[in-house]
């Protein structure tokens, strides 16, 4: 075949796939769609391989513009424990769609007193990010993916890159998008009070793996607040 004749070839080819995406979308989306990467199993949380969000965030207080400026610690040294919830802006039991946050950690000897808001920094927020699920079930077709952690607390994002506006069970409202880069399932959303957090989630090679890393921009830290999670795939779900 001459290389004038393969260009033709390859025109064609490309008018007609066209064609049948403008033609029949149901049918062309699912096969785009069937391209990402699966995220989904059940998911035990790696506590060994995974940063500690209680040191994380209280550096980040630390090293902050709001600690110099007198405020945004942790009063009493601490902050209240509790059960897992799924982080930003989840509640018990509420779906978000492209919801953020952390999956909620078991209490590591949290001190007494309640987390402080600070210049800029919702205290809420921070101890949602401090927060690990001990498992997180993970559902998906190609227009969602569900998020299930151990406790009940739900959230489902809408990779369409488009911008939605939802409220968690306290009423909070966040604006996100969430989106597709290669291997990764990116959700981001702007804090009221906080400023943008950035969830990435994305599964290791072997299948064997789920990374979920949440970073947390404000203008009252010094830097990023980047919180890597590491969880293992549960025997019985295999990829």
């Amino acid at each position: 075949m001459s290389r004038r004749a393969g260009h033709l070839c390859r025109t064609r080819l490309l008018l007609a796939v066209s064609a049948l995406a403008v033609a029949m979308p149901g049918l062309v989306g699912p096969l785009m769609a069937a391209d990402n990467p699966s995220l989904a199993g059940k998911w035990n949380f790696n506590a060994g391989q995974s940063d500690n969000a209680d040191e994380k965030i209280q550096n980040a207080q630390n090293n902050s513009a709001v600690r110099a400026a007198g405020g945004g610690g942790y009063p009493g040294g601490g902050y209240p424990g509790g059960g897992g919830g799924m982080g930003v802006p989840m509640g018990r039991g509420g779906i978000g769609m492209g919801g953020t946050g952390g999956m909620g950690r078991g209490g590591r000897g949290r001190g007494p007193g309640g987390m402080s808001q600070g210049r800029g920094i919702n205290g809420e927020d921070l101890q949602r990010l401090a927060e690990d699920s001990k498992t997180l079930t993970i559902s998906q077709d190609e227009q969602k993916v569900s998020l299930v952690s151990e406790t009940g607390d739900s959230k489902t994002l809408y990779p369409d890159e488009k911008k939605h506006k939802e409220k968690d069970a306290n009423g909070q409202t966040t604006e996100f998008k969430t989106h597709w880069e290669g291997q990764r399932l990116i959700a981001e959303s702007k804090l009221k009070h906080s400023g943008k957090l950035t969830e990435t989630y994305e599964v290791s090679s072997d299948g064997k793996q789920l990374y979920a890393t949440e970073r947390l921009d404000s203008s009252s830290l010094g830097e990023p607040l980047v919180i890597r999670r590491v969880y293992d795939k549960a025997s019985g779900n295999a990829r």
